[in-house]
């Protein structure tokens, strides 16, 4: 077995069966139980709960600094088709978790990072706990509350885009684009998207209007300006992409201190 430390309230969630993707920067090639460790960070749950309003979440719901419960990791997956249809898949890795298990009674413990080994003292005490007769039985709103925390549908394809875009996974990045347009047509981002599929295929002329429209339904997305920026340049428009880059740099001043502005070609 090894030891996970998870922030609340998603250490609940999963270990109450609402929650089967965990998502981590990196993979593991453990497969079996994991511990399911509440870290003692309390901003986000503490968030969450004054968000809902679906009810009253029980005070003994969240506990921090212990072992809540168990689950087994089935498998490690990069974002992909396979799982972004699940609610808390946003990668880059998703970590399956399968048989979730709440414990009656919390083990305190302080969280470590990465996996790491349960003491022979806490592998006992996980043991005691899973003898116990348990049964998922959640109440409406504990159920209610568990769907608060999945993120909107648009904004988890947002997020989606966002990674195969920059992973350069353009069939996922073609895919996750034609969701966001079919789910709302009037915001900016399936436009750029798609103006980064077609400026990928050297289809110049169809990534500036997509690059130009998402700009008119967000004049202030400095990404946007960016990117047409360096459309402009490969186009050989110097005076455009020098234009757009300078209100990229007015919408974020930042990036005076990064070496984001076009440059001549060197012979």
């Amino acid at each position: 077995m090894k030891c996970l430390a998870v922030q609340q309230p998603w250490a609940w969630a999963i270990c109450a069966g609402f929650k089967r993707v965990e998502n981590r920067s990196w993979k593991t090639p453990y497969r079996g139980p994991i511990a399911i460790v509440a870290s003692g960070k309390r901003a986000q749950a503490n968030r969450a709960v004054k968000e809902f309003t679906g009810g009253r979440v029980p005070a003994d719901v969240l506990a921090y600094s212990a072992i809540i419960g168990t689950a087994v990791l089935s498998d490690v997956v990069p974002l992909s088709e396979v799982v972004e249809g699940d609610p808390h898949a946003f990668g880059p890795y998703c970590w399956l978790m399968e048989q979730p298990r709440l414990f009656h009674k919390p083990i305190p413990t302080k969280a470590k990072l990465r996996l790491y080994d349960p003491t022979s003292q806490e592998i006992e005490q996980i043991a005691q706990e899973a003898a116990r007769p348990w049964e998922l039985l959640p109440d409406a709103v504990c159920a209610a509350f568990a769907r608060s925390l999945e993120t909107d549908l648009y904004q988890r394809c947002v997020s989606q885009a966002n990674h195969y875009w920059r992973q350069d996974q353009w069939p996922d990045l073609e895919r996750a684009t034609a969701r966001l347009l079919s789910l709302d047509p009037k915001q900016p981002d399936g436009y750029f998207f798609r103006a980064e599929l077609a400026f990928s295929a050297e289809r110049d002329e169809e990534a500036l209007a997509d690059f130009t429209r998402a700009i008119e339904l967000d004049p202030e997305w400095v990404l946007a300006y960016l990117g047409r920026s360096d459309l402009h340049k490969a186009m050989g428009n110097t005076a455009a992409a020098e234009a757009d880059y300078a209100r990229a740099i007015e919408l974020d001043p930042d990036l005076a201190n990064q070496d984001n502005e076009p440059q001549e070609d060197e012979e």
